[in-house]
């Protein structure tokens, strides 16, 4: 034990491995309390040179004489060896005689460690390798792998071909869809180029490496989830690059509906688009473009309220039947902050306003006809029935006076 003791303290980590590898797991126990008492000794004053030299042994010499994984994983996590760590190569070195079942205790108690805790990767995935365990599907390894596959470069590698050769692909590509803060960085390592993550997820899914439809699936729960920009970004990519078929498309009516309802400007102008073409091609009913509409025309971005105008416009045109079912789902648009939304809402249902015959519906758009602008409030009294306010009436015959 004193021969451990003094190449720990010396930072002689070769000799450390090498004493470690003769001891007897009794032997290795009766070191603890020495590597304790030292790991606390260096703790007061861990920058200068005899700690920084230290740790390193240290950190391998504790980890190897835990008999209990849920120890060994604490002293590997520990914060106050955190700066000084032994490397994986030299900590898988010294853990490598364990059980199996004992090192992947190991490994997924490490891997549930938060990314702050800096366990490194190549450690976590060393470990899956020596213990034969499935791979941990937590924030830390997942995002510690995409790492690991950014700086695995060689000649002529790509992003995909790395992924191809991965043995965990599917555990680990799947979990991309419910890790934490993924989208940001897969654009900060890898961008949106031909190289990109998204490119490479699709082209395996399309391969049948990965499968496809499941993928199609956690892209669009996870736009329903929401997150930050960087996610949507990224994922929105990703389900543009699965090119799903028309049958896709029209299978997820109620989440691209609760996508323009809920989602940023960049994914609801998508879901807007899938469902456009589909009520464009005679897919949609007219109650459900009427709810989606209803999701559309109260969001404030002009682009999206505007399309969905047109939209409305070309159904009604087309099958003017639908505009009993869809004219009072303009009503919305009449409370928009833009005047020239507001005034081309009015133009269709004024267009149309005469295949208006219910009354409970035409009520409503008279209500909400007094959301206008004071000019097309008087417009629509015209034809909606809805009188313009006193102060307004008294402008209007001013004016024409």
């Amino acid at each position: 034990m004193g021969v451990l003791m003094e190449a720990v303290r010396a930072g002689r980590t070769a000799e450390v491995v090498s004493l470690l590898d003769g001891m007897t797991d009794t032997e290795r126990r009766a070191c603890l309390p020495g590597l304790r008492q030292l790991r606390k000794e260096l703790g007061a004053t861990p920058w200068n040179v005899e700690s920084r030299r230290a740790q390193p042994a240290l950190h391998a010499a504790g980890a190897a004489c835990q008999t209990g994984a849920a120890a060994a994983a604490t002293w590997l996590a520990a914060p106050d060896l955190r700066w000084s760590q032994a490397s994986p190569a030299v900590l898988l070195d010294v853990l490598g005689d364990r059980d199996p079942a004992w090192l992947a205790d190991v490994t997924h108690r490490l891997a549930q460690q938060p990314l702050a805790s800096g366990v490194p990767y190549a450690l976590m995935a060393g470990l899956v390798r020596l213990s034969g365990c499935a791979a941990p599907t937590t924030d830390a390894y997942v995002q510690g792998w995409m790492e690991h596959l950014g700086h695995v470069w060689k000649r002529g590698d790509t992003v995909l071909d790395r992924l191809r050769r991965d043995p965990h692909l599917t555990e680990l590509a799947t979990a991309l869809f419910t890790t934490d803060g993924i989208g940001a960085r897969v654009e900060w390592q890898y961008g949106e180029g031909a190289d990109s993550w998204t490119v490479a997820l699709a082209r395996l899914g399309g391969e049948g490496l990965l499968d496809r439809r499941t993928m199609v699936d956690a892209c669009v729960a996870r736009l329903l989830r929401g997150g930050s920009p960087a996610d949507h970004r990224v994922f929105l990519r990703l389900l543009v690059s699965l090119k799903l078929t028309p049958d896709e498309r029209r299978e997820r009516v109620g989440d691209w509906i609760a996508l323009v309802r809920d989602a940023p400007s960049a994914v609801a102008a998508h879901a807007q688009a899938v469902l456009g073409a589909l009520a464009l091609d005679g897919q949609l009913t007219a109650r459900r473009i009427s709810e989606m509409s209803g999701g559309v025309l109260p969001r404030s971005e002009k682009k999206l309220v505007r399309t969905q105008l047109i939209l409305l416009a070309k159904v009604i045109g087309r099958d003017p039947s639908t505009a009993a079912e869809l004219l009072p789902a303009v009503a919305p648009a009449f409370t928009h902050q833009d005047s020239g939304v507001q005034e081309r809402a009015l133009k269709l249902v004024e267009r149309h306003f005469d295949r208006l015959e219910d009354s409970a519906a035409r009520s409503e758009l008279s209500r909400a006809a007094h959301r206008l602008t004071p000019g097309l409030r008087a417009r629509a009294a015209q034809f909606l029935g809805a009188e313009p306010s006193d102060g307004e009436e008294a402008g209007a015959l001013l004016a024409s006076g």
